[in-house]
């Protein structure tokens, strides 16, 4: 057993030797090196000066690579963030999709908007809204007029006041309109099933 043991240990520190052996050319030229450095002391200082602005820039390399390895975590999560957001959109428009045709068990298609302008049709901001279309939503009222502009999309009349609240305090004047069935409706209160 000693003797496998002891053959074990030869192998090994054999293998480790060899590993650390260099060449003699290679060791011939560092050992010149090292006569020529111990010889010539500026030369010695020159070397270890680079050598010194060597690690410097590799320990500014190696901070600029933490910021921005820091800066690509930080994108990942945004981008992260952003693709849940897309999926839970997604799913909302999904679901609004679905219940598109009725939002009460009654068969009855009511919107809630925002109208947030009305000019007579013949205007100069009507014709100028006419040529971009997509610049804001409108609807057309056949029994005046007029063009009523109106922005948001909303089933529920309590989301609706939520978005003219917010815009009624950053100074715009807007207020609620109601849909039933594609058709404007002047009193909401019929489309709310009286919970006003």
């Amino acid at each position: 057993m000693k003797s496998i043991l002891l053959s074990f240990l030869f192998i090994i520190s054999f293998a480790a030797w060899s590993q650390a052996q260099i060449s003699a050319e290679e060791k011939k030229s560092l050992q010149l090196e090292i006569k020529t450095f111990g010889r010539n002391l500026p030369t010695y200082k020159a070397f270890k000066d680079s050598v010194n602005t060597m690690n410097n820039r590799l320990n500014l390399i190696k901070t600029d690579a933490t910021k921005i390895a820091s800066e690509l975590a930080k994108k990942r999560n945004e981008v992260r963030d952003k693709e849940a957001a897309i999926q839970a959109l997604q799913v909302q428009i999904a679901e609004l999709e679905k219940n598109k045709g009725s939002n009460t068990g009654s068969g009855r298609n009511i919107v809630f908007k925002l109208q947030i302008a009305a000019f007579e049709k013949n205007s100069q901001l009507g014709s100028f809204l006419e040529k971009y279309p997509k610049f804001v939503l409108y609807e057309t009222d056949p029994s005046d007029n007029m063009k009523k502009y109106t922005i948001g999309y909303f089933r529920h009349y309590f989301e609706a006041k939520q978005l003219e609240k917010f815009l009624t305090d950053m100074g715009a004047k807007v207020f609620v309109v109601g849909y039933e069935n594609g058709k404007r409706v002047n009193d909401i209160k019929k489309l709310t099933d009286g919970y006003l």
